[in-house]
C-alpha cells in the first residue's frame, strides 16, 4: 500500500516483499493491482469481511515517488524491511498483471 493522501494505491504481491531484497535484479515479484483502499487500513492486520482474505503488514516507513505513468510506478522506499528502488510494473497494460522489481544499483 502507498499512501497517495486521499487513499491508498494498493498491491496483493504473490510473494514475500523481503525476499526481493537477496535476490538478483532480474527477479521480481508478481503483484495483482487492487482497487484503492482507505487510509484506515494503514494500521490494521487482520480478516478482511466477507472472508475475503488477511491484511497483512510486510514493511512500514516513506516512501518517495519518483516515477508515476500508466503501467510504470518507480518509488523509492526507506521502510524498516525494504530499502531502496522498486518498480512496479503493469505487465500487460495498466490493468496488469503487475510485477515488483527492485532495481540494483
Amino acid at each position: 500500500m502507498l499512501d497517495t493522501g486521499d487513499a491508498l494505491a494498493t498491491w496483493q504481491v504473490s510473494d514475500d516483499p523481503a525476499s526481493l531484497t537477496a535476490q538478483a535484479p532480474e527477479n521480481s515479484a508478481r503483484a495483482k493491482r487492487l482497487a484503492d483502499h482507505r487510509r484506515a487500513y494503514l494500521d490494521y492486520e487482520g480478516p478482511v469481511s466477507g472472508n475475503r482474505g488477511q491484511v497483512k503488514r510486510h514493511d512500514r516507513g516513506t516512501y518517495e515517488m519518483i516515477e508515476h505513468r500508466p503501467g510504470l510506478l518507480v518509488v523509492r522506499l526507506a521502510g524498516a524491511v525494504l530499502r531502496g528502488t522498486y518498480h512496479l510494473v503493469a505487465c500487460g497494460g495498466p490493468d496488469g498483471p503487475w510485477e515488483l522489481r527492485r532495481v540494483v544499483p
